[in-house]
């Protein structure tokens, strides 16, 4: 993770950009302990990543807050990761998902031959090994299936959505409008996650922290299944 004195190393290049706040040492200490707070967690590799980002992009400023750097460096690692933008999960949906065909080991092949050639007396022993061999084994899949669209995101939003025969109608603009919707709001609320710093994600997976609104979410809830205004 980032040293503060490589963050500081980073903040000293950026000085060199209008608007900068750093303009004495008190500035200085009270900019650079902004920063280490805010991306101390991030290895120094994203950071001076993020940083030859920012200024090879049209950024003519100083950072506006240390947020700008983290948000870079969250981006660089989604693209690394290859998750596709909203368009190329259309495409990947459009495509369909790789089938997965059924196939058997060796031992496989002979234990479901065994099954279909069990006498009266064998059959539910025969199914019995049957299944807990490929219940077992890596290489055996006993039946056809479909499987991934290439991306574990698309994967997801097609399945919270019911599946592909559920987003499609007869209405391809807005089966494409609302597959998008779905999945920008899938990767936008990952990706907070993701950016999260650790002493904010213990926070809110703490089961002690302080209710903000009380019972107010679930009434609200409880008020619209209602039907009520």
């Amino acid at each position: 993770m980032a040293t503060r004195d490589q963050i500081k190393a980073i903040l000293n290049l950026l000085a060199t950009l209008p608007n900068c706040p750093i303009t004495s040492k008190d500035t200085a200490d009270i900019v650079t302990n902004m920063y280490v707070v805010a991306l101390s967690d991030v290895p120094n590799e994203y950071l001076q990543a993020a940083y030859l980002q920012y200024i090879s992009s049209n950024n003519p400023f100083f950072p506006s807050n240390p947020g700008t750097l983290r948000e870079i460096a969250y981006d660089l690692e989604m693209t690394a990761q290859n998750i596709p933008t909203a368009s190329q999960a259309w495409a990947m949906l459009l495509r369909g998902p790789e089938r997965i065909v059924a196939r058997f080991c060796d031992k496989g092949l002979e234990l479901r031959e065994a099954v279909e050639n069990a006498a009266a007396g064998t059959y539910w022993n025969a199914v019995h090994e049957y299944g807990k061999h490929v219940d077992n084994c890596d290489k055996c899949i006993p039946s056809s299936r479909d499987g991934s669209y290439g991306s574990d995101v698309v994967d997801v939003v097609v399945r919270m959505m019911g599946g592909r025969d559920v987003i499609f109608t007869d209405n391809a603009a807005a089966d494409r409008a609302r597959f998008i919707l779905a999945y920008n709001e899938l990767v936008t609320n990952e990706r907070r996650k993701m950016q999260m710093v650790p002493e904010v994600r213990e926070f809110i997976d703490s089961e002690n922290r302080p209710a903000l609104v009380g019972k107010g979410i679930s009434q609200v809830a409880a008020r619209l299944s209602a039907g009520g205004g």
